[in-house]
């Protein structure tokens, strides 16, 4: 797979069975982790997993983005989400960072993996830029492949300087391009 999303389910993220194989398995692929996904991916990294006093079932929350990180790239920092759940994420481990918040943890992200999870419902019609998340989301494979091909493109001009050849202004050019796509 390209990308995986851990969609939601009404389970304990301790019963979520096939999200923590996959997340455990480690397949170097970006993961979305969405209402219990997200749970499932915080858990499995050492969160709490906390019960709401009420729970949020079909109710819309503004979120406020702390980080904008990939998922979030060009949105705005505060946007209406759409929620259906009765569980919440607490006490993130240091290999996890909180991305968005609303009362509760909304959005979080790995800090060395391409492991993302939110609270909230991208899919839902009253989530504003859930197509934009996905998109992102989707985006994030695509920016990692770039950036090793245009790495792969440095390896003749590397060759060239290793045995005392100069660069041209045409190697300078093309090297210039390359490093513009990675930025």
């Amino acid at each position: 797979p390209t990308h995986i999303i851990l969609s939601p389910g009404p389970k304990h993220p301790k019963d979520s069975e096939i999200c923590l194989e996959i997340i455990e398995a480690d397949l170097n692929v970006p993961i979305l982790g969405i209402c219990l996904g997200h749970q499932a991916i915080a858990y499995k990294f050492g969160a709490s997993i906390k019960t709401l006093k009420t729970p949020v079932h079909g109710k819309s929350s503004k979120i406020s983005v702390i980080n904008e990180g990939d998922i979030f790239k060009n949105l705005p920092s505060n946007f209406e989400v759409m929620r259906y759940h009765s569980l919440y994420v607490d006490n993130l481990p240091n290999e996890l960072e909180i991305l968005a918040k609303s009362d509760v943890i909304m959005a979080i992200k790995h800090k060395t993996k391409q492991i993302y999870g939110i609270q909230f419902h991208p899919e839902s019609f009253f989530t504003q830029y859930g197509k934009k998340i996905i998109e992102n989301f989707i985006n994030l494979n695509q920016i990692s492949k770039n950036k090793e091909k245009n790495v792969e493109n440095f390896a003749p001009f590397m060759k060239k300087l290793q045995v005392g050849y100069p660069l041209d202004s045409s190697d300078y050019e093309i090297i210039c391009k390359a490093i513009n796509n990675i930025a």
